[in-house]
């Protein structure tokens, strides 16, 4: 969790035996455990209080029923759409590949045949 190696623990432990002496170690690791365990205890409350919150909300529920809602939404568009691009098609009729819609006009024009050539008058036939 903190990274610490062998060496560096013992280096700690010199330390804290230094400044604290060896009679109060004891004391002093009981002192370390009880803090360990409110903080302990409070995170677990803490969490506990938090996953109570958010199941009276129902998140998950609440962000179906709009995707739900959204999806019919997006459906009714669609349909309103297609009865005013294509009013003619049935209701409900559709092959293999979805609705049968009228064929879409070619990509490109036709070709234009060629104009005839108008012979113009000589210079000295006026």
């Amino acid at each position: 969790m903190f990274n610490i190696g062998f060496t560096e623990m013992l280096i700690i432990g010199v330390i804290v035996l230094i400044f604290v002496g060896p009679n109060e170690i004891p004391e002093l690791a009981r002192v370390v455990g009880k803090f360990l365990n409110e903080l302990r205890r409070a995170k677990d409350s803490l969490s506990e209080e938090f996953s109570k919150s958010t199941d009276g909300l129902n998140v998950k529920n609440i962000l179906k029923d709009v995707k739900d809602d959204l999806n019919k939404e997006v459906s009714s568009i669609e349909a309103s759409v297609k009865d005013h691009v294509f009013p003619n098609a049935e209701p409900g009729t559709s092959g293999e590949n979805g609705p049968s819609y009228p064929p879409s006009p070619p990509t490109s024009p036709p070709p234009i045949s060629p104009v005839p050539a108008i012979d113009e008058p000589k210079k000295g036939d006026s």
